[in-house]
């Protein structure tokens, strides 16, 4: 809701948020997702001092504040407005089945949630039986969808020794290489979901993290990206171009020495150094590979 100024809003837990107050950021505050979370934020422009254990950090320009949360409570804090926006997992969400936008997939965080048990054993033969799992309502609509009766047992951690211990004929987990289950004499039956991180947005926010939402999409586009400087002359300039693309085109600009030309593009980090070489050969020199931070289109 808005007040006379049309400053404010009011959440989903009747909390009132001003338009230019602090954007409230949730992450992570352990685990694989932490650090490149924090990552994607510096890239995008939040920069944060070192947590040293705080459960919330101030961004250095003042106009973010990043909350330390367990990945599975960040879905919540989202949804509910005590956050503006957040980085978790896709199973997290899947499991907390949080009402939030989705703004952007992240290049990390990657793994998949599968029915885990002895090799052999198909989902239709676990009628009946006990399904271990740190995510209980994701494995309860799975099996519901299957038409399987089963037993959800919640677990808190080692989801893979219960079926050793003979608490559960199957699990239910987060699955990256498969190596944790095949050392417990599991195997994966079937795969319920494919998770990554992403970057997760409260559906009243608004204009309040648009400008932190861009910069976050930017940074992800310039995931497995790099910006190519190179001098090409003239009687070679067709070929070069050919071989650089761009994003539409390469940027071309005349040099003081006649004849000659620089070219600038943005090119694919995945396999530059044969564009390099094909490049060298084709007659161009000077060439300069930089990072990119963020791409806004």
């Amino acid at each position: 809701m808005e007040n006379a100024a049309g400053e404010r809003y009011t959440g989903e837990s009747g909390a009132i948020y001003m338009e230019n107050a602090v954007v409230k950021v949730a992450i992570p505050n352990k685990g694989r997702l932490m650090e490149p979370a924090l990552r994607v934020l510096e890239r995008a422009g939040v920069e944060l001092a070192s947590p040293n254990g705080s459960l919330f950090v101030k961004s250095e320009c003042g106009g973010y504040e990043v909350l330390f949360a367990r990945a599975d409570d960040v879905p919540r804090y989202v949804e509910n407005g005590a956050a503006d926006c957040g980085i978790t997992g896709l199973d997290m969400i899947r499991e907390a089945g949080a009402d939030v936008e989705i703004a952007c997939e992240l290049d990390f965080g990657r793994c998949r949630v599968s029915v885990a048990g002895k090799n052999g054993i198909s989902v239709r033969e676990l009628e009946g039986k006990t399904i271990a799992t740190k995510l209980p309502n994701i494995a309860k609509r799975f099996f519901e969808s299957k038409g399987v009766r089963v037993k959800i047992l919640e677990v808190a951690g080692a989801t893979e020794l219960t079926p050793y211990l003979g608490i559960a004929d199957a699990i239910v987990d987060q699955v990256s290489t498969g190596n944790t289950l095949a050392r417990n004499g599991l195997g994966e039956i079937e795969r319920v979901l494919e998770s990554k991180a992403v970057f997760i947005v409260n559906k009243k926010a608004g204009a309040r993290v648009a400008a932190l939402k861009m910069s976050v999409e930017g940074a992800v586009r310039a995931d497995g990206k790099a910006y190519l400087m190179l001098n090409v002359g003239e009687g070679s300039m067709k070929g070069v171009a050919a071989l650089l693309g761009g994003m539409e085109a390469p940027t071309m600009m005349p040099l003081s020495e006649k004849g000659m030309y620089a070219l600038h593009s943005v090119v694919a980090k995945k396999g530059l150094e044969r564009l390099i070489e094909k490049l060298k050969r084709a007659g161009a020199k000077d060439i300069l590979v930089m990072g990119i931070q963020r791409i806004v289109p």
